[in-house]
This record gives C-alpha cells, sequence and structure tokens, in this order.
C-alpha cells in the first residue's frame, strides 16, 4: 500500500473471519470502535460480524498479508476489484456493493 492509501473502508463479513499481519511499513486498523497502529509483525484478528478497515498512515509503504477463514472466493473479489477500478475507473457505489455482497463483504 502507498503512503496514506484508504485501504478498505469499514465493512464487516457475515461468514468469515479476517486476520492481518503486517509485513512492512505501518497500518491503522479500526476494529469495532478501536483504532490501533501496527508496526511490522502486528497481527490482527477480526472475527466475523466485527466491523473493520485499515488504511496506511504511515510515509513509507506498507505490505499486509490478508487472511480469511473460510475463504470464500476471495481471490476473485480481489480479481473483480482490479476489473471495476481498471485504467483508473472508479466503480459507482452500487456496482460496488454489489460486488462485495458476492463475495461477503458488506459496508458499514
Amino acid at each position: 500500500m502507498a503512503p496514506e492509501a484508504k485501504g478498505a473502508a469499514p465493512h464487516t463479513h457475515k461468514r468469515s473471519t479476517e486476520m492481518f499481519y503486517v509485513v512492512k511499513g505501518e497500518i491503522e486498523f479500526t476494529v469495532g470502535d478501536r483504532k490501533v497502529v501496527g508496526e511490522p509483525g502486528a497481527f490482527a484478528y477480526v472475527p466475523k460480524g466485527e466491523p473493520h478497515g485499515f488504511t496506511n498512515r504511515g510515509t513509507a509503504d506498507a505490505t499486509l498479508l490478508i487472511m480469511f477463514y473460510p475463504i470464500y472466493d476471495r481471490e476473485d473479489y480481489f480479481r473483480g476489484l482490479g476489473r471495476l477500478t481498471a485504467d483508473g475507473r472508479s466503480p459507482s457505489m452500487e456496482e460496488l456493493r454489489a460486488h462485495m455482497a458476492k463475495y461477503d463483504q458488506f459496508m458499514v
């Protein structure tokens, strides 16, 4: 993630637990009503149904390892998101919400 990249806006998953491992940089996680900054080696566990999001608040690039259990085709979610934003295109909120719901992700 580039410095000051917004990452993921607050959202929930009805069927999946999501986990994050900070490989590089500083990531600010919002989980429920808490905000926590994770540096390399930090691990964040988000149970299904818990609102969460993340941003790169640092001044350097950041790398996250993101894990889901169960996975429910998350690779397809990210591929589809890439198609929706190809060539710098900004998808409509309707397109984005429909895509997210297809893969167990719901905006808060």
